[in-house]
Formats: structure tokens, sequence, C-alpha cells
């Protein structure tokens, strides 16, 4: 087994030399450089998003408070680490599998773009919040989206869509009432998924329309691979429901995701399988210190002590190091009860997903998840 800092390290080292930074400005930092220093991890993620509006200095820098964009970068590493067992890119089909390295950057760098925004911090209907440039519709009337019309029914791309737009729309409503029902109130008062897809496109669409007044030509597939990370971002953060809150996703139409539901994300839409496992499993975020305000671990701490292993179709994760580290040198009991909800996040993953989880001899630290033996595939 190696540390999870040294298996990402590889990953990232790899990774620069295979992906063209989109600006000059983006440094291409040594790795143990960046994974503890979000204002550098905010300068990749600015550099990869397209996502740009003009006034996005002033949104994207309070990502800095919130530990967030060390996340985001590790979740993209570490998504290109696990596709190695998993090969879910071979699953993938439409723009075929040369895209998937693309289509998973776009994706992981947006999946949490909401916490950039402060529209996640209010009450705003959906209407409002699709109102310029809607990512929920078919319909386009501008010649430089017209790629973009009847994506969900498109044999090419309709399996990118788990959800439909009603149901994200619906599930936002819902969330909606439920941070509003939590006391005190959080700084999420919108679905940071929804909040970050909506706003991450509509800044992409109105960098299309300043690209066609300087003469530049708009790229159907870019545009394409750009609507679909937004989607995705959109629906990472959709969840079905317990029997306790079966009956309110009843009262908000969300009917086919009620605890009784078939699975929504599975290898029929591999690019948010692999988002949903990724984020799941990372672990940097339980210890950052906008969740732990007194005591806290910087990322490459968290990462040192965690350990990986791939075999064969399976990956193992060990979290022994890391338990022994909180409890033996931190003394803290209160870092070591995040670790356990971490794990048994991790351990639910089964419920939801394609992916199994099993303790390896007994050992409910230390486990190896691989994808379900089903035949219905795509």
């Amino acid at each position: 087994m190696q540390s999870l800092y040294s298996f990402l390290e590889t990953i990232y080292n790899d990774s620069l030399n295979s992906i063209k930074l989109k600006t000059a400005s983006c440094k291409p930092y040594r790795f143990d450089d960046l994974i503890s220093d979000d204002k550098k991890c905010v300068q990749l993620i600015d550099a990869f998003a397209n996502i740009q509006d003009g006034n996005e200095e002033r949104q994207i820098g309070s990502i800095a408070n919130l530990n967030r964009a060390s996340h985001i970068v590790v979740t993209w590493l570490l998504g290109i680490g696990l596709d190695q067992v998993f090969h879910l890119d071979e699953l993938e089909k439409g723009f075929g599998k040369s895209y998937f390295e693309l289509l998973w950057l776009q994706s992981a760098m947006l999946h949490d773009y909401g916490y950039f925004r402060d529209e996640i911090k209010q009450a705003i209907l959906i209407s409002e919040l699709t109102k310029e440039y809607d990512l929920l519709t078919d319909l386009y009337a501008e010649p430089e989206l017209n790629c973009l019309n009847g994506m969900t029914v498109e044999l090419e791309f309709e399996h990118f869509f788990s959800y439909s737009y009603s149901e994200i729309k619906n599930y936002y409503r819902y969330r909606q009432a439920y941070y509003s029902s939590i006391s005190p109130l959080g700084d999420e008062i919108s679905d940071h998924g929804i909040v970050g897809g909506c706003i991450a496109f509509k800044n992409y669409c109105k960098k299309l329309k300043r690209d066609k007044k300087r003469g530049l030509a708009s790229n159907s597939v870019i545009s394409r691979i750009q609507k679909i990370a937004c989607i995705i971002s959109a629906s990472h953060n959709i969840y079905k429901s317990s029997l306790k809150t079966d009956k309110i996703y009843v009262q908000y139409d969300l009917e086919n995701l009620t605890s009784g539901s078939p699975a929504r994300v599975t290898r029929k839409n591999p690019l948010l399988l692999l988002l949903s496992l990724v984020d799941t499993i990372e672990c940097t975020k339980r210890f950052s210190k906008k969740e732990n305000a007194k005591e806290y671990l910087i990322q490459s701490t968290t990462l040192k002590y965690v350990d990986i292993e791939l075999c064969g179709r399976e990956v193992i994760i060990d979290f022994s190091r890391l338990e022994s580290f909180l409890v033996n040198e931190r003394k803290s009991l209160n870092m070591r009860e995040k670790l356990v909800s971490h794990i048994d996040a991790i351990r639910s993953i089964g419920d939801w997903t394609d992916f199994t989880v099993c303790e390896i001899d007994g050992n409910e630290l230390k486990f190896h998840i691989e994808l379900k033996d089903t035949l219905d595939v795509m």
C-alpha cells in the first residue's frame, strides 16, 4: 500500500504533462506547495473551469475560507486514479473514451463550484437562478447554443442525465425547505450542487457571447462537455430519501427518489458514478478548518495518514494510521468521531450506487470497494 498523498502526487505530476493549462498565469505548482494552499488551488480551478464571468475574482476569493478548493483538486486527481481500476471510461459513449479525461476534469472542477457563490446563502427561486441562461432546458434559441438542443433524448448523451430537469428543480425546492428547518441556519440555504451547475452554465454562456463579439467561433464539443459537467454538478448532491423523509419527497413530486426506489447513480452514467464514489471517499474536507474551527488538519497531513492500494478490479482503503494519529498524537476524540462518520458514509455507498464496500478481516477502518457484478450495463 502507499499513502493517499503519494498516490495523488504521482497522478498530479503525470496530469500536468498530459493536460495543457488554459492560462499562462496558472503556474504548474509542485504538489506539496499546491495541495494545502487553497489560493493556489483556486488558480488551478480558475484555469480549467471555463466559468469566468468578469466578476469572478470577488466570488471565487471566498473559497479560500471554505477549504473546498483543495477538496476539488483532490477529487479530480483521485477520480483519475480510481478509474484505472474501475475503467468507467470504457462505458462511455457519445463523445467516446477519448473525451473522458476532459469530461472528468470539468465535472470534478465544477462539482463544488456552488460553494464559491453567495447564492447558496440565499433562498433564491429556481426560476431566478435559471432566468438568464437556463441549464435545465433542452431548447436554446442562440445559434451558438443550438448544439445543446434535445440532448436529454439523444442516444449519445441521454445517459448523462440521471435526473430529469423537473426532478432537479423539485429537489432544489425540497433542499431549501430542509435547510430552512435547521437551527441555527448554516451557510448553505440553497443546494450547492444545483446552484453551482446553473451559475457555471450561465457564466459559460456569457463567455460564449463575449467571444462571439470578438469574432471567435464556439466549439460544439466543448459546449456539450460544459453542459454535461454542469448537469453532473447539479446532480451530484441529489440523494434518495429515508423512510422518515419519504412523505416529504412525495410532497415535492420526488416519488422516484423515495427509499424503495431503484438506485439512480449507476454505471449507466459512469461520470456521475465516479464522482459520487470519489466525493464520498475524499476525506480532507472532513478535517478542514471550515468543519473544525478549533482543531483541524491541513490537507497534506490527512492524505499522508490514509493508505490506498489498487488490486485488480478493486480498491483497498485503510484509515487505520489516520485513526491512530488522531487518537494518540492529536488526542482528539472529536476528530475521531469525524472519521467514524466519514467511514459510515463510505459504507453506505452500496445503498445508492453500483459499488459495494466490504470490511477486510473485520477491521472497520479497512475495506475494499468494487463494482457490483451486474449485467445491466448502459
